[in-house]
């Protein structure tokens, strides 16, 4: 496994060297890997847990996890760059979602156990 790959589990993420080093992020690299390897710990969490009373707890830390990914790649905060419809079992339009990426435009199922507003 290279310096630039993470492992939880059967999950793995590869960080990308050449985006690292643009971004002048490489002295953030350990804090990058801890980040990516807590996503990853949340995700198969999330698989394997079936109360949902537990989602909306997965998604506020995912985004708090995001926005840290974010200041480590020298980038401001920014949720509309947030690929939240990737979280597992999340309810949420994929394609719709992926089309508006980053212009600010979100599309939410409101029965969604992560983003949505209704509570069952």
């Amino acid at each position: 496994m290279s310096k630039f790959e993470i492992k939880v589990g059967n999950s793995k993420i590869k960080l990308n060297k050449h985006f690292i080093e643009k971004q002048d992020a490489m002295d953030n690299l350990d804090d990058l890997k801890s980040c990516y390897r807590q996503k990853l710990e949340i995700y198969n969490s999330i698989i394997v847990d079936n109360d949902p009373k537990q989602f909306k707890e997965f998604a506020r830390l995912l985004t708090n996890l995001e926005n840290e990914i974010q200041e480590l790649f020298n980038f401001e905060p920014n949720v509309n760059f947030h690929r939240f419809w990737e979280t597992p079992k999340c309810e949420c339009p994929k394609l719709d979602n992926e089309d508006c990426h980053g212009v600010g435009i979100k599309y939410i199922n409101p029965k969604c156990k992560f983003h949505g507003e209704e509570d069952e």
